[in-house]
């Protein structure tokens, strides 16, 4: 557990982590790629070196989207507590804003058809300075940009 979700459950904040469906990239990849492989291997006409290629796709490219995602997800969280935001997110480097309700001009929420249908979303903030700040695959962004629209 974070110091951010320590602090979140004290002060009655609201945290947003990643989204299950920051996985699904991966899944789409090794889905494909395995069809590719099977009409490759098994249809006509014979593809052996297309096969193979669908192998070492499946074998190296999978494992490393999985990490990376796996990565991105142990890194991104978004806080709202107080009237203050912090941000999360990056890999393999980590990178963390903290923003006051003053600093921010607007927080909105966009979702792709996939994400609407899921239930994830992407946080973006833009800062009165003009700065845009993206924080995609979110569980809760809807929620905490709906509490940035709701406060005074």
């Amino acid at each position: 557990m974070s110091v951010g979700e320590d602090k979140a459950r004290a002060t009655s904040a609201l945290v947003a982590r990643a989204h299950w469906s920051i996985y699904l990239p991966s899944l789409a990849v090794a889905l494909l790629w395995g069809l590719f492989y099977l009409k490759a291997a098994y249809g006509t006409p014979h593809m052996p070196a297309i096969a193979t290629l669908c192998l070492a796709v499946e074998a190296a490219g999978v494992p490393l989207l999985l990490f990376l995602a796996w990565g991105r997800s142990r890194n991104l969280m978004a806080l709202w507590s107080a009237g203050d935001l912090v941000l999360q997110g990056g890999f393999p480097l980590r990178r963390e804003w903290r923003l006051t309700r003053d600093s921010l001009a607007d927080l909105h929420v966009s979702r792709g058809p996939l994400q609407r249908l899921v239930g994830g979303g992407a946080l973006r903030a833009t800062l009165k300075s003009g700065k845009k700040i993206t924080l995609a695959d979110l569980d809760r962004a809807k929620e905490i940009a709906a509490v940035f629209n709701q406060a005074p």
